[in-house]
């Protein structure tokens, strides 16, 4: 019989079964415990795997000793619980009794087991943790643990971690990461996220040439996708090939409609190319159609300031910046054009506090990645912190494409401010 799912959820703190508490006709708990095995197989083996948990769990409270069931059964429902409605999204039914496996393995001594690693790092991946993920992934990774399940996950952790370290100014790690996995596996089917965030990292180093190498074939290998050309006008943008950008980004915009998505980020960009051209009235009309979607989108208010500084009207800009500044806190971009404008009208006190701003913003990313690549290394524990991401920046076309909606249901988008693997959409 199996287990209640109030049993399931409460296992833990259950004593082992007496001899009383066993169901009439059971001669010991060794004798339960050798019908629950049983019975998980089965029910496993005919997809019952709800079912095949609870008996798992049974396992685990009549023998206090017991990690091979209760890891085992951790990946199980990780990977089963992800297709469910609500995934392992914080909170869910199956992130709340997978945590508790985890815990309890752990617990009894399942330290470093790749298989505790590997359900950290998908409930790490749901809750959009890269860095935990990144970790729990990489551990189980380096375990030997089923490399075919374990190695496209790493994929992923990599792919959405890639942007904190960019933040974080840890670039050359992220290209060594982001090369390692493209090589280790071409046909990932978050290849193109991958590459992007690779030309990421290259224009972050100012190599632009690279950067345009990639996204050159990306566009190729990948000519229907908005994201791709988005990332090409960027670093088109960089390099002050402006006519170039706007044919990108109107590239962007055409695919993003005909597939049916959102085309955010390439029409404030367009509005960025079209106020570098000169052309501030068809900037001003694009800006004034992006608020219109977005009325309180950062990038948009950015513009509209720049716009407004153009036009000496400097208080208005200080205001609009003001406001973008409480939508986006975290956003250096916007922080840094409101400290020239505020120079510019020599209110010098107001501008050296937001130079200020800026260094401890800049200063808490690097700590907070730091933070979460020195925590312990083992899979013992469901990781307590969060890394938070940075947003998208304001200041000039946003950093990289939308995401778009992915092909496994259990994971959640963060907020990008580069490309992120697809499986995080939910």
């Amino acid at each position: 019989m199996a287990l209640s799912a109030a049993l399931a959820v409460a296992f833990f703190s259950t004593p082992v079964f007496a001899q009383e508490d066993l169901p009439e006709g059971a001669e010991s708990t060794e004798a339960w415990y050798a019908f629950s095995e049983e019975f998980a197989t089965q029910l496993q083996s005919v997809g019952r795997v709800r079912e095949a948990v609870e008996e798992i769990l049974a396992c685990g409270t009549l023998h206090t000793d017991e990690i091979d069931k209760l890891a085992d059964g951790a990946v199980l429902l990780v990977e089963f619980g992800a297709q469910q409605p609500g995934g392992l999204r914080p909170g869910s039914e199956y992130q709340r009794i997978a945590d508790d496996m985890i815990r309890a393995a752990v617990s009894r001594g399942g330290i470093g087991d790749g298989r505790l690693a590997y359900a950290i790092g998908r409930i790490s991946f749901a809750a959009v943790d890269w860095g935990a993920a990144y970790r729990m992934f990489r551990n189980a990774r380096k375990s030997g643990w089923e490399p075919a399940r374990v190695e496209p996950w790493y994929y992923r952790a990599v792919v959405n971690r890639a942007p904190l370290l960019l933040d974080a100014m840890r670039i050359d790690t992220a290209v060594e990461q982001l090369e390692e996995v493209i090589a280790a596996q071409p046909d990932h089917p978050e290849t193109m996220a991958a590459e992007i965030n690779l030309a990421a990292a290259y224009r972050r180093r100012d190599e632009r040439v690279t950067a345009e190498k990639i996204l050159r074939e990306l566009v190729k290998k990948f000519p229907a996708r908005p994201q791709p050309w988005n990332t090409l006008g960027q670093i088109l943008f960089d390099q002050g090939r402006l006519e170039e950008a706007l044919e990108a980004f109107q590239n962007s915009i055409s695919r993003a409609v005909a597939l049916g998505l959102a085309y955010d980020e390439a029409l404030v960009s367009t509005a960025h190319v079209l106020y570098k051209l000169g052309r501030a009235e068809e900037s001003e009309r694009v800006t004034q159609s992006y608020l219109r979607l977005h009325q309180d989108a950062p990038g948009g208010l950015y513009l509209m300031a720049m716009l407004h500084r153009d036009k000496g009207q400097t208080l208005e800009a200080v205001k609009t910046l003001r406001r973008a500044h409480r939508i986006a806190p975290d956003d250096t971009g916007i922080l840094t054009l409101l400290q020239q404008v505020h120079y510019e009208r020599d209110e010098i006190d107001d501008a050296e506090s937001v130079g200020a701003a800026i260094d401890k913003i800049e200063e808490a990313a690097r700590r907070a990645l730091d933070e979460v690549d020195a925590a312990p290394k083992s899979g013992a524990a469901a990781p307590d912190s969060k890394t938070p991401d940075s947003g998208t920046p304001a200041s000039g076309p946003p950093e990289l494409g939308i995401p778009e909606p992915g092909e496994t249901p259990d994971e959640t988008p963060a907020p990008a401010a580069d490309a992120k693997s697809d499986d995080a959409a939910e």
